[in-house]
């Protein structure tokens, strides 16, 4: 199963309800994606001046297990022990095309890049472990963040 939504709205969401609260692959997709989340991360992307690309921060009760920073190219990532209900990966990508995400007999996810964060989540009931490959275009930076947790965020 897996999960897709948008950050940049939910995002911009969060940090006025913090102010306001004084806080300051080319494989097939194989499983069928669950409704789009309206509660997203946080996202820490920085400014495009600057260049930089940075990880999400991940709903609570998640556990993170890996993150990256401005990364290119492609990346594989694992084993990992499956030890919750499903596996999150929020990615934030500058540059325009297509980066994939490939969790092997889990899923795979195509992602419109196009300066878009996304959180995609994928279910590990049955796994005993999982691994995670992102890849992207020439002239792509992204970030990553990879969590687990036991809700459909």
């Amino acid at each position: 199963m897996i999960l897709r939504a948008s950050l940049l709205g939910t995002s911009a969401a969060l940090v006025a309800a913090l102010a306001l609260s004084g806080c300051t692959q080319s494989t097939p997709d194989t499983t069928a994606p669950t409704s789009p989340s309206t509660n997203g991360p946080e996202t820490s992307t920085s400014s495009a001046a600057s260049g930089s690309v940075l990880h999400a921060t991940p709903s609570p009760g998640a556990t993170v297990l890996k993150t990256l920073d401005n990364q290119s190219g492609t990346i594989a990532m694992g084993p990992f022990p499956a030890t919750r209900k499903f596996a999150y990966v929020y990615l934030t990508c500058n540059g325009s095309g297509r980066i994939d995400v490939d969790m092997g007999s889990i899923g795979t996810y195509p992602l419109d890049c196009d300066d878009v964060d996304s959180l995609n989540q994928f279910q590990l009931t049955g796994k005993s472990n999982f691994t995670v490959t992102i890849t992207a275009q020439p002239g792509q930076k992204w970030a990553m963040t990879l969590a687990e947790g036991d809700a459909v965020v």
